[in-house]
């Protein structure tokens, strides 16, 4: 997916977080782990 539907598909909370490479699994997505 684009950067910016990685994002933006993530949940609020996690978009908060630095962006993160969209080739980690979607439950991981803004975390910092």
């Amino acid at each position: 997916k684009p950067a910016m539907d990685y994002q933006a598909d993530a949940p609020a909370s996690s978009a908060f977080y630095a962006p993160v490479s969209p080739a980690r699994p979607a439950g991981q997505r803004g975390t910092l782990s």
